[in-house]
């Protein structure tokens, strides 16, 4: 006879769970007659679900305080750059103050020092002064800068009425692509002007050949391989013997041209072969053995007929006559020695190259105040400007007699403290 078990377990099951337990317990007992009876705690199933809304409640707590967090981290952050603003642009006001009195108390040293030179007194000079910051506010450039420039000319005997109308042109090439600072710029304009006076006064006056001969120095340097810097440097170094030789400023800048481009020489060593070669061909032996080549270059006065002509002549003759001829030689060391074959070849042969610069010189004589208004559009050049007008303020207000008083005030001040220390040291 089969006896019968009575098996009964009570279960205290705390997990969310329960219907999968007692699915996985009716699985594991099958073939066993069995009554399973499931008694959940009830209790502990209400204090998890309790649990889990009150964690539900401190999230959304926590939410709510992180975006008002957020909502008030924004509102601080707009108030400190509003604060940081206001207070970065009046230190920059501060600073710009200071600075712009600074340059000023440096232009009034500046002007002193033309008073100087000049022997005028600063009510003299006030056109001057007038016309620097006309310059410097209408085309966007340095008037410290414009200011050397005035000294420069100045010193060179240059009339007030022709020093501002220098100015103008000098100010007008800082905006132009080739050339380098003013001062430069100026130092070649005073060689031009001193070295070239003939020809200056034939073409109507400084101010006009100033103009057009920086014209042409502007547009050469644009269209070949040639720098401003370059040309103002063989013009200060054999302008006088380019002229004394009957050439013309032009003239010097396009057969300059054609050997910097060709050769890449400096400009100092190109200079100075010019200035031997210039010196040799209108010797009286070099035009006797050019006239046994067949090459004259005298006119029919038995006068020399420059350097453009002779190297047009010299270049016609040779073209077609091998480097390597023995008479080809002859004449290269004639002309400029050993030394200076670098120089006499390019020159030779590159005569076309040295009539296109010629052309593009002549045809460029505004080219420098069209580039000056071209350069307007600039951004650099409109706060240049604004800059200056700036600085024009702080002129007038250094230079105004509550400004003068207060200073006089203020060094009296610092020289009774030095006495008082100077009192004081002993102790």
């Amino acid at each position: 006879m089969a006896q019968r078990f009575v098996l009964t377990a009570q279960l205290n099951l705390q997990a969310p769970n329960l219907a999968g337990v007692v699915r996985s317990m009716k699985s594991q007992l099958q073939g066993v007659n069995t009554t399973v009876n499931v008694t959940a705690n009830t209790q502990a199933l209400t204090k998890v679900n309790s649990q889990v809304q009150g964690v539900t409640k401190q999230t959304q707590k926590a939410t709510s305080a992180m975006e008002k967090f957020g909502q008030s981290a924004g509102f601080a952050a707009k108030r400190y750059a509003g604060f940081v603003v206001a207070t970065s642009s009046i230190l920059l006001l501060a600073r710009a103050i200071s600075k712009a009195t600074g340059e000023a108390v440096a232009f009034q040293r500046e002007l002193v020092k033309i008073q100087q030179v000049t022997g005028q007194t600063a009510s003299q000079l006030a056109s001057l002064t007038t016309e620097i910051s006309r310059l410097a506010t209408g085309l966007g450039v340095s008037s410290k800068e414009m200011l050397t420039a005035a000294r420069t000319l100045a010193q060179a005997g240059f009339a007030a009425d022709k020093t501002k109308a220098a100015l103008e042109i000098l100010a007008q090439t800082t905006l132009a692509p080739t050339f380098d600072d003013i001062a430069k710029t100026t130092e070649g304009a005073v060689a031009l002007l001193s070295q070239f006076r003939k020809e200056a006064t034939k073409a109507g006056g400084d101010i006009k050949f100033l103009e057009a001969s920086l014209g042409a120095i502007n547009a050469v340097s644009k269209k070949f391989a040639v720098e401003s810097g370059d040309l103002i440097t063989a013009i200060r170094r054999t302008g006088g013997a380019f002229e004394a030789a009957g050439g013309k400023a032009n003239e010097l800048i396009a057969l300059f041209t054609s050997v910097r481009s060709t050769t890449r020489e400096s400009a100092e060593s190109i200079a100075t072969g010019f200035r031997t070669i210039f010196t040799r061909i209108q010797r009286t032996e070099t035009i006797d053995q050019m006239r046994q080549l067949g090459i004259v270059l005298q006119d029919s006065t038995g006068k020399f007929v420059g350097p453009m002509e002779a190297v047009r002549r010299l270049h016609n003759a040779l073209k077609d006559l091998d480097p390597r001829d023995f008479r080809f030689a002859a004449i290269v060391e004639q002309l400029g020695g050993f030394r200076q074959v670098s120089k006499v070849i390019p020159l030779i042969k590159q005569y076309d190259k040295a009539t296109q610069a010629y052309a593009v010189a002549q045809a460029g004589a505004t080219s420098v105040s069209e580039d000056a208004q071209t350069a307007q559009q600039a951004l650099a050049v409109q706060l240049e400007k604004v800059k200056e007008r700036f600085l024009e303020v702080a002129r007038g207000f250094v230079a105004s007699e509550g400004f003068k008083t207060m200073v006089d005030v203020a060094l009296k001040l610092a020289n009774a403290f030095i006495k008082v220390v100077e009192a004081l040291e002993p102790l």
